[in-house]
């Protein structure tokens, strides 16, 4: 499908006049009732740490790329297929390689910046940091006051 600009109108409006046409009844199905269902998986829109993970240990156990699978068929075409397979492989093992290494990095680095992100919140929530940080400008306020009226008293 080169064209991806379809008119759904007129393409509805023509397979209803070919319904006319053909003089179908109406007890068939209407286009409202039926459902499009969508097969392709959709990135979560949201953080979630069990998805994190969940794609996480996918991308550690799949990051492995391999350009050797089982040949199945009789004797003759399987022997066709170990001599193309043969020929092939010189020219394309080095992609299997080269993927295979933007692979391992790539989940290397979500996998560190998980665990990064997992020590940053266990050393100190967030809630507590602010704290912490109040506290200290308050000290520091109060610092700066006392700076500001013995310099003035100068």
């Amino acid at each position: 499908m080169a064209n991806s600009n379809i008119d759904m109108d007129k393409l509805m409006s023509e397979i209803r006049a070919e319904i006319e046409e053909k003089q179908l009844t109406n007890d068939i199905v209407s286009f409202d009732t039926i459902e499009i269902e969508n097969s392709e998986i959709q990135p979560e829109l949201v953080y979630s740490e069990q998805s994190l993970k969940d794609s996480l240990g996918f991308m550690i156990t799949h990051r492995r790329v391999t350009h050797v699978f089982g040949i199945p068929g009789n004797i003759v075409v399987r022997t066709w297929r170990k001599i193309v397979r043969r020929l092939t492989a010189f020219n394309i093992a080095h992609l299997f390689a080269q993927q295979n290494d933007i692979n391992f990095h790539l989940s290397n680095v979500i996998f560190q910046l998980n665990n990064y992100n997992q020590e940053l919140s266990e050393k100190m929530p967030l809630g507590d940091r602010i704290d912490a940080l109040e506290r200290e400008n308050k000290v520091l306020k109060t610092r700066l006051a006392e700076l500001e009226r013995k310099a003035e008293k100068m």
